[in-house]
């Protein structure tokens, strides 16, 4: 299955390319599998940050509400 998967090339600098490799094999993974993983968390924190702002706007928006209504 992933030899049907695109091939992505990255330059990085030789001290990120062994932190990598080594959380990679304290991870008991590959590095291509621990950049993925790495990826998809950074994407899914994105994805919560923006959720937790949106919440956070939302209750700004209701408190001023209740406060104008006190008034």
């Amino acid at each position: 299955m992933s030899r049907d998967l695109p091939i992505f090339s990255l330059r990085v600098p030789e001290k990120i390319r062994q932190q990598v490799a080594r959380e990679a094999r304290k991870n008991h993974r590959s590095i291509n599998a621990e950049v993925l993983t790495r990826l998809e968390a950074s994407f899914q924190k994105d994805d919560v940050f923006h959720l937790l702002l949106e919440e956070i706007r939302q209750l700004r928006q209701d408190l001023a509400a209740v406060v104008k209504r006190k008034g």
